[in-house]
């Protein structure tokens, strides 16, 4: 039997990476790559916003771990969240906009 090389980076249904909840190792998705993926969403659909499932969809990693990262960007004041429904959605907001207003009104 042959050496199979040790992998413990978690893989989804589909056998994209993930975190690995075991050992605690972060997506190799950066927080630039989630940014890229909300704007492509925006271009795409030619909406003001975008859900979490839609973004996870452009990376193809789980949305808990996306949810997890677009919340840190908007700690960081980079994006903007607003609970609809069971559901978030998500909007870039520049550095000098405040990212309070509804971007639907």
């Amino acid at each position: 039997m042959a050496d199979q090389p040790d992998d413990t980076t978690a893989r989804d249904s589909s056998g994209n990476a993930d975190e690995d909840p075991q050992v605690g190792r972060p997506s190799p998705t950066s927080k630039q790559d989630l940014l890229d993926a909300l704007d492509d969403v925006l271009a795409t659909t030619g909406g003001p916003i975008a859900t979490t499932s839609e973004v996870a969809e452009r990376v193809e990693i789980k949305e808990r771990t996306v949810r997890m990262k677009l919340s840190e960007l908007a700690d960081d004041g980079r994006v903007a969240t607003r609970k609809i429904g069971s559901g978030r959605v998500w909007w870039p907001i520049e550095p000098d906009d405040q990212g309070t207003e509804d971007p639907d009104k």
